[in-house]
């Protein structure tokens, strides 16, 4: 469904409600943005146990094709890892992560094949 405001679909991305954002943390602030085939694109975070933040991937095809979009997520202290995935493996999906207002967990990037890892640290970790 395509509105004036130019989002398009529905988002049915789910957090894992077993992750831990229990403790000191902070919101932080997830940039994305797709390219052409926007339904190639997801990504997800892990925390230094592996556990993911999202049930499954945070498919980012419902935003469409080669549009950006931010989503706020509480992370506690700690350290984590963005994964970027491209279904197709030519590289199709961009990140940064920033805590609003304040500065920058990492720096905006690309993926290239099928996916890349980024690590980050949110607080005094």
């Amino acid at each position: 469904m395509e509105t004036d405001f130019g989002i398009i679909g529905n988002n049915y991305n789910r957090e894992n409600p077993n992750f831990n954002v229990e403790g000191s943390r902070a919101t932080v602030e997830v940039y994305f943005c797709t390219v052409s085939w926007g339904s190639e694109s997801s990504w997800n975070i892990f925390d230094s146990d592996g556990n993911v933040y999202y049930d499954g991937n945070y498919g980012a095809g419902w935003i469409g094709n080669n549009t950006c979009y931010s989503e706020y997520i509480d992370l506690a202290d700690g350290d984590y890892t963005l994964h970027l995935y491209d279904d197709y493996g030519d590289g199709g999906i961009c990140a940064g992560l920033y805590e609003p207002g304040v500065g920058t967990y990492l720096d905006y990037t690309c993926t290239s094949g099928y996916g890349s890892d980024h690590a980050f640290t949110v607080g005094g970790a």
